[in-house]
């Protein structure tokens, strides 16, 4: 269009200036510049917000947000009602920006399974929850677990005090690869512990966009990041719920055999608030255990009462629901599956039975929640 065609009249809209163009005998109108403005303020704040989303917090201050992340672990592990209740005497000892967490604990409570050794849902509790913490030491929002895994190489008996060390092996966008040592502590040198368990966790980190939004406004605020945690903690704690009392981890599991299931091999658990998360579903862990626990009790109606797990591999597919109901908690189902067994001879001569399982946890409609 030639300069010829166009004619522009300014007009001052509430103090705006508004262009009008007439072009060959067509008028239009050209938004006030106030819009403009208005866009480009808009744009810029959400290119903003898409940075604080998705940016690498600095290395400056990573020493005060470590400390903080600390304590407010600690300090949940205290007031938790879940399955991390079990846990509250857990003490870190070391975290560091590149994933690196350690810590040490005494073996008793709820850990302990009624024969006096360690349950095996105690250390997949470990296993979880503070491999979960070097996702967060890695200056991460944390996920959710979709795989578990351990290998069971030692007996943990109570009053032993052991040593947790939980490595970052590698982070990508959306997925978190995770790794976990378990030793018995000998003196004050965990290093030269004895091993007691190896556990691998592969975790899904893509939070959505708001979530990683608003931690990392957070980690860079470190005031609204503490105001936030301890308002959250002390709602948490001011909830007058009592924590659970159980003195084993048989207790606290509570699964019981099906009514009419002559074969041993179907189990009921109510899921009750202390087998939840802090995300207020129920806890990986907690799925562990009680699956662990269905095998033990297949095996024991087997006759196979000194039974104990040596490997453990877990599938997440869905959150297990919990009910907002204590009268009348959700309900999941266990199912076992005995696969072919293998003979194999120990070193004594003597032989001994590996038997291997397929086990699977149904919500009470039917859905598939978890398998192990």
């Amino acid at each position: 269009i030639s300069a010829q065609a166009i004619d522009l009249e300014q007009h001052s809209v509430l103090g705006l200036s508004e262009p009008r163009v007439a072009v060959e005998g067509v008028t239009m109108e050209i938004a006030p510049r106030g819009f403009w403005t208005a866009c480009a303020l808009g744009g810029g704040s959400l290119v903003f917000m898409q940075w604080l989303a998705s940016a690498e917090l600095p290395k400056r201050g990573v020493e005060e947000r470590l400390k903080m992340i600390v304590g407010s672990f600690c300090r949940f592990l205290r007031v938790t009602r879940g399955f991390e209740q079990f846990i509250k005497d857990f003490r870190v000892e070391h975290m560091d920006p590149e994933g690196v967490v350690r810590g040490s604990i005494v073996v008793g409570g709820a850990l302990l399974s009624t024969d006096g050794g360690m349950h095996v849902g105690g250390l997949m509790l470990l296993i979880d929850s503070i491999s979960s913490m070097s996702v967060v030491a890695a200056q991460r929002p944390g996920g959710v677990s979709l795989e578990i895994g351990a290998s069971i190489v030692g007996h943990v008996e109570a009053g032993d005090r052991l040593s947790v060390e939980a490595r970052m092996l590698r982070m990508g966008r959306t997925v978190a690869f995770l790794s976990v040592e378990i030793r018995r502590q000998a003196g004050d040198d965990s290093s030269e512990g004895e091993l007691v368990a190896i556990g691998t966790q592969t975790q899904h980190i893509g939070q959505p966009w708001l979530t990683r939004l608003m931690y990392g406004l957070g980690m860079r605020l470190l005031p609204l990041a503490r105001w936030s945690e301890s308002r959250r903690l002390g709602k948490l704690e001011s909830w007058n719920l009592p924590k659970c009392p159980a003195r084993s981890m048989e207790e606290a599991l509570h699964v019981q055999a099906v009514e009419g299931d002559v074969e041993g091999r179907r189990f009921q658990c109510p899921v009750a608030l202390h087998l939840l998360n802090g995300l207020g579903a129920g806890h990986g862990a907690a799925s562990a255990s009680l699956l662990a626990e269905a095998v033990r009790k297949h095996l024991a109606g087997k006759g196979h009462s000194g039974a104990t797990i040596s490997e453990m591999s877990l599938t997440y597919l869905l959150p297990v629901p919990y009910k907002h109901d204590m009268a009348r908690p959700s309900v999941v189902e266990l199912s076992v599956l005995p696969l072919p067994t293998d003979g194999a001879g120990a070193d004594t001569g003597a032989s001994r039975t590996i038997q291997r399982f397929l086990t699977e946890l149904h919500s009470k409609e039917g859905r598939l929640l978890v398998r192990a």
